[in-house]
């Protein structure tokens, strides 16, 4: 993410190559992902105790997860990806 700014001239191609639609998708798990952990953080965490905040917070660590291993597998495919030419 941080050579995007590099590879993305003219900044169109974020929306016009699969290299930006690759790069949109994976920026849209991280910014879920944060969501995710900030959640766990903020909201799950301090209700441990109960059986219920433990499942409770068990699903949501493996939504956190799976999104998690959604951003390699898109990190992947973009690393694989021939980037735009400016």
């Amino acid at each position: 993410m941080i050579t995007a700014p590099r590879h993305l001239k003219p900044f169109a191609s974020l929306w016009t190559t699969p290299y930006g639609y690759a790069l949109l998708v994976k920026l849209c798990l991280v910014a879920v992902r944060f969501g995710l952990g900030a959640w766990n953080w903020r909201r799950q965490r301090p209700q441990l105790g109960s059986e219920q905040a433990a499942g409770r917070i068990l699903r949501s660590s493996l939504m956190e997860l799976i999104t998690a291993l959604l951003v390699l597998t898109v990190t992947a495919v973009l690393v694989s990806l021939p980037s735009p030419e400016g």
